[in-house]
């Protein structure tokens, strides 16, 4: 080889080598770079993923409310492809398109599936961020729009729970109203001893015991009624076991029935009915079949199924079957499409007024009685001869002799869950007092709309001037720091140096104990004081509310106990002159200028105790615990679970009283269980005018957006399309006379 060529051939390699590498690195530098901005775009379209999902949901539920505004005529001309207008609140920041993919007629009802996406409204970008839902809504005719009467417009339940509910150890009674009710997404155990209950609907199971009355129980599975219990109106979609020794006034099974004790005065069932023991239908319509071995008797009984036996001992009593009938005891009336066999407990019992059967005919003779009777078939044994007593039945040759008409038993419709969702850090902007620390154990507190105090941040600690150090005296400062006081350790204010500059925060009930304090092991804060001021705390962590009384809201991002004697009053549930007095004035409430509270109220102010948050995409906290000896004032919101349990000190001969309504939402994802174990009073009535236990403070993002939807009427023979003409039709109270449809969501997810 030549050298210089080698020479020549070795540069080129060095070269080419350099710029390989060179390349790689540039690649290496440029894929980083797009990493980072990747990962920043990525995560700017998470952060804007949940809020536009948020508008999707708010934008579906504003079609609700609309499709209850039009004539069904309207919405049965709505051809799959039609766009629908929804509007929000903030539609410069959002693009909303809603098109109808289906539209049938089912059971009488529009079946109307339609797709909703929100977007960002500014120009396609790679963060831009979309999503989709998919709704399918039952709209039917509202009966007030057809009959011109309308039904009682019904309160939001008081007590509501999703996931389980065990009260089978309580008793629970509701006092000051006619309209108590108790809603469960979940199974329900009323096993213990409930008063002046007017409504109980479950998706689960439902178990009413003790001495029990309830006007109305629905349920989408099962109903144990035992003990003593009595219910007025049931309607379930699973079966129903009959164990009281009281009174099921009128029922409707979509399931089987089995009765042991007691009594059913209406019957409809589409399953199979058992009767037994001590156990009475009067009326009974089935489309299953029957066993009925009490002796008990019936006043009568239309089946579709065979009567596979009937021992009940009246003359009064109607039998009529499509199928097959084995009589062990006596009727009036009996009517069967299928074959009559006579079996009878005893003797001379048997038909006393008419028998009429299209099938064959078999009987005892001398133990079976028929005063009259004609049937299709070959009657068994042979009628040779006169009996005692008599059994006076021909065969006939006019075929049916006997035609029964068909028993159609209603079917029920899914329990509709009343929906909530509960995340305090939605409410931390409401808050006047904000709880936080620092790393080093410092209370922060921050303040806002507090008359007397500039909002901002600000430190929680006794000051060293104080002569009661050691009683445990909070002020308000601008600055601590961590010192030790006998064998705790607690934040000792530094500014400002003179203690009659510090704001006086709250004065400890139990001398030489802090007024609040906190635990970060536990993440728990302790509050137990005479004198705070009246106003909305939020509070990052648990908390526990100790003997006391307490004027206020009281919010944690992790759980709420109270223990011993305690009284919580939520602010709109005290007078004016109470929730408004004192010198930090908690201005979002009270009119500072008239010392009132303001109208309308605040929503915040309903609400004595609200528990549970999410951190990210997981729920924290959200249960709260109750006992005997406590009175609460304003609706209690647990994010989780509740539960209320007797007094390790008072053996549970005291009660809880709550003034308002109890929600627990089980969101923590789990399967979950609230327990209520000990004497609780609901007090429903009698509020003052500032407490609407009914409202309840905004908790998610699609709450703090407004929105409308509206759609023009189908195109009629001449071309002209006219709006939907509008009413209010609020859901959750009720159809009222200017609603013209009755719309549920009978499905939904994300698209």
């Amino acid at each position: 080889m030549h050298p210089h060529r080698a020479t020549r051939q070795s540069g080129f390699a060095a070269l080419l080598m350099v710029l390989v590498v060179g390349l790689a690195t540039a690649a290496l530098v440029l894929a980083r770079v797009n990493h980072v901005r990747s990962s920043q775009e990525v995560a700017a379209m998470l952060k804007n993923t949940t809020t536009v999902h948020a508008r999707a949901w708010k934008a579906a539920d504003a079609l609700r409310v609309a499709l209850g505004e039009a004539e069904p005529g309207y919405v049965a001309g709505l051809l799959p492809g039609t766009a629908i207008d929804i509007t929000l609140s903030d539609q410069a920041s959002y693009r909303i398109t809603a098109q109808v993919m289906s539209n049938e007629l089912v059971n009488g009802a529009q079946e109307l599936s339609v797709r909703v996406e929100a977007a960002d409204a500014a120009e396609a970008t790679q963060t831009q961020s979309s999503a989709a839902v998919r709704v399918t809504f039952q709209v039917r005719p509202n009966p007030c729009a057809v009959t011109g009467t309308c039904p009682r417009p019904t309160a939001p339940s008081t007590l509501v729970i999703r996931g389980d509910l065990d009260a089978s150890n309580a008793t629970i009674r509701f006092l000051g109203g006619e309209n108590a009710s108790i809603f469960v997404d979940g199974n329900v155990d009323l096993g213990g001893f409930t008063l002046n209950l007017s409504n109980l609907c479950a998706t689960g199971d439902i178990t009413v015991g003790g001495p029990t009355t309830i006007e109305t129980v629905c349920t989408d599975k099962n109903l144990l009624v035992k003990d003593s219990a009595s219910i007025g109106t049931a309607r379930v979609m699973g079966a129903i076991h009959m164990q009281s020794s009281k009174t099921l006034r009128s029922a409707i099974s979509n399931g089987a029935v089995n009765a042991t004790r007691g009594t059913i005065a209406h019957l409809q069932s589409s399953g199979d009915v058992s009767v037994s023991e001590e156990a009475r239908i009067a009326v009974l319509r089935s489309e299953g079949k029957l066993s009925w071995t009490s002796n008990a008797s019936a006043d009568s009984v239309e089946t579709n199924g065979d009567i596979e036996a009937y021992s009940g001992d009246s003359g009064s009593t109607t039998l009529a079957s499509r199928g097959n009938v084995t009589l062990q005891g006596t009727v009036k009336d009996l009517l069967a499409h299928g074959a009559v066999a006579l079996v009878p407990r005893s003797y001379g019992m048997g038909i006393q007024g008419m028998l009429r059967g299209n099938g064959d005919f078999s009987y005892v003779p001398r133990q079976s009685t028929v005063e009259q009777g004609e049937v299709g078939g070959a009657i068994t044994p042979p009628l040779l001869e006169v009996l005692v007593p008599p059994v006076n039945v021909m065969r006939v040759n006019t075929r049916p002799v006997v035609r029964l008409p068909q028993v159609a038993v209603p079917v029920m419709q899914s329990v509709l869950p009343e929906t909530f969702k509960i995340d305090v850090n939605y409410l931390r902007g409401e808050a006047n007092y904000v709880f936080t620390t620092e790393d080093d154990g410092k209370i922060v507190l921050h303040v806002k709309d507090v008359s007397g105090i500039a909002p901002g941040k600000y430190y929680l600690g006794v000051h060293p001037q104080d002569s009661d150090v050691l009683l445990g005296v909070m002020r308000i400062c601008t600055q601590t720091t961590m010192q030790r006081v006998g064998s705790a350790l607690v934040p000792v204010c530094t500014l400002p140096t003179q203690a009659n500059a510090a704001i006086g925060f709250c004065v400890p009930a139990v001398p030489g104990q802090p007024c609040i304090a906190y635990a970060p092991a536990e993440r728990t804060w302790t509050i137990g004081n005479t004198n705070m001021p009246i106003g909305a705390y939020w509070f990052d962590g648990n908390l526990e509310l100790q003997q006391n009384s307490y004027v206020g809201s009281f919010l944690a991002t992790g759980d709420i106990r109270a223990t011993g004697f305690v009284f919580i009053s939520a602010i709109n549930t005290v007078s004016s002159a109470r929730a408004c007095s004192g010198t930090l004035l908690a201005t979002n409430f009270c009119d500072p200028d008239n010392r009132i509270l303001r109208t309308p109220a605040l929503a915040l102010g309903n609400a004595a105790l609200v528990a549970g948050s999410y951190q990210g995409a997981a729920f924290s906290g959200g249960n709260i615990h109750l006992e005997d000896s406590q009175e609460v004032a304003g609706n209690v919101l647990a994010g989780n679970q509740v539960f209320i349990n007797p007094g390790s000190s008072n053996e549970g001969l005291s009660v809880v009283t709550i003034h308002g309504r109890l929600l627990a939402s089980g969101q923590s994802g789990r399967t979950t269980e609230s327990v209520l174990a000990a004497k609780i009073n609901f007090v429903i009535d009698g509020f003052l005018s500032t407490f609407d236990p009914s409202a309840s403070p905004c908790m998610s993002a699609a709450c703090q957006v407004s929105a409308t939807a509206s759609f023009s009427k189908p195109a009629a023979p001449q071309n002209t399309a006219q709006p939907a003409t509008l009413a209010n039709c609020t859901l959750a109270a009720g159809c009222t006379q200017g609603s013209v449809s009755q719309v549920r969501v009978f499905w939904a997810a994300p698209d």
